[in-house]
């Protein structure tokens, strides 16, 4: 079921030029996204190169206080690896 929310920027933007991009799509195609957020502006594409790096190098157990609650709750989630450290 949608959102309110995502039902508002739906029919206000229904006659524009837009994109609906997720965070998670981003994470596992990033060409495919970056390509498409490109044609999207009309740009010319080009071959991308994305390099990813890390920015925390400690573990996410230290900078989130409630790690172990997340941990669990997302335990059955397709994206719970990356709660693995």
């Amino acid at each position: 079921m949608k959102s309110l929310i995502m039902s508002f920027y739906e029919n206000l933007t229904r006659n524009k030029n837009r994109i609906t991009l997720y965070y998670e799509e981003l994470a596992t195609e990033p060409l495919n996204k970056a390509n498409q957020i490109i044609s999207n502006l009309k740009l010319p594409v080009e071959t991308l190169t994305i390099i990813n790096e890390k920015i925390n190098h400690r573990p996410l157990s230290k900078p989130i206080i409630n790690y172990n609650e997340i941990k669990r709750t997302l335990e059955n989630n397709k994206n719970s690896w990356w709660l693995d450290e």
